[in-house]
């Protein structure tokens, strides 16, 4: 079940609008059927350390690269981890990491993931410090 988009106004100006939200409309949708929060970081140990509550963890390292080409996982191989997490065709997947999101929207690109978008500010803002929607292991 494909969620609302993020009306704030300062997101109308990306080419694609659909496709970013802010930690409040995360905060508001947190438990609306049809939302995943994942997080994916370049620290993979940054998610035992606090996360969004309900979040799954993407781990670049062992779940998204590809031990042998040593490049993304193919289609299948995304298709099958994304399952794994409860992730589905229809699902709104938000995704948020460290670095200012940078894994976190390295993970957007990979196969299939049209229906994903990223949150702003990542864990930088979504949390470790200042979000009441954050929350430790």
């Amino acid at each position: 079940m494909a969620l609302p988009y993020d009306p704030a106004v300062k997101f109308q100006e990306y080419a694609h609008p659909e496709m970013i939200v802010s930690t409040e409309w995360v905060a508001e949708h947190l438990d609306d059927p049809g939302l995943v929060v994942a997080e994916s970081d370049e620290d993979v140990l940054l998610y035992e350390v606090g996360h969004i509550p309900g979040a799954v963890k993407l781990d670049w390292h062992t779940e998204l690269n590809d031990p042998v080409s040593r490049d993304y996982v193919d289609g299948a191989g995304f298709a099958r981890l994304m399952s794994e997490k409860g992730i589905a065709r229809d699902t709104t997947l938000v995704l948020y990491g460290d670095k200012n999101n940078w894994w976190a929207a390295y993970a957007a690109r990979a196969p299939t993931t049209r229906w994903s978008t990223v949150m702003t500010h990542g864990s930088a803002r979504s949390g470790r410090r200042c979000s009441p929607i954050w929350a430790s292991p």
